[in-house]
């Protein structure tokens, strides 16, 4: 039987190290700390690439900002930009940033992204510690901006509104610089949408039960 455990990323990689669980599904890669500390022990673990994912930015319904460049982006999240109409919003408010907990894999994958210092962040306005809470903190503060993967988006499309992003940074093989793009599958794995990320799955690499039959 496989029983299904919700968790941060990072308690996630650590419950895998301490061997209280076999396998997990997880939205970044091992950082250089956690590479190090399975080295460190010796442990053996394998890392397979199942899917791509998008992480979608989200605002209020009564926001009618629909598009954003990552380095505008960017600007919000370190707290340089604060009010909408400085982004060229009708919305006359305060940017209300919601970010998920600093040990979630969106938080990580999203300011490694975006912030080239992480240091930089600023004290968002709410820290929430599930997806259904991020939604429901952005559909209730019209100034709101918030994170959040594609499968809780599936659900919660029409509670808010979605942004295209641009990135003015674009690898010129991709040929996207400075056009905008939602976070929709084809863009996903095209590599269009600026907020691509792998999904992986790690186990045990001796670990040949339940596990591996799961991975395969």
């Amino acid at each position: 039987h496989v029983e299904l455990q919700v968790a941060s990323a990072r308690e996630a990689i650590t419950r895998l190290f301490n061997d209280s669980i076999t396998i997990i599904v997880c939205s970044r890669t091992f950082n250089a700390e956690e590479r190090a500390v399975a080295k460190k022990a010796k442990l053996a673990i394998g890392e397979y690439r199942i899917a791509w994912d998008g992480v979608a930015v989200i605002v209020n319904k009564a926001n009618a900002m629909t598009k954003l460049r990552t380095t505008q982006l960017d600007s919000i999240l370190s707290g340089r930009v604060t009010h909408w109409d400085k982004l060229g919003s009708p919305l006359v408010s305060r940017i209300e940033v919601c970010l998920p907990s600093r040990n979630a894999g969106t938080y990580e994958f999203v300011v490694s992204k975006l912030i080239k210092a992480p240091d930089t962040v600023a004290t968002p306005a709410a820290v929430v510690q599930s997806s259904p809470d991020m939604i429901a903190y952005v559909t209730s503060h019209s100034g709101a901006i918030g994170l959040i993967g594609l499968n809780w988006l599936n659900d919660n499309k029409e509670k808010v509104n979605v942004l295209e992003l641009a990135d003015p940074d674009a690898p010129d093989s991709l040929g996207t610089r400075g056009k905008y793009f939602g976070p929709y599958q084809a863009y996903v794995y095209q590599q269009y949408y600026p907020l691509t990320r792998d999904i992986y799955i790690y186990s045990r690499a001796d670990n040949y039960g339940v596990a591996a039959g799961f991975t395969t």
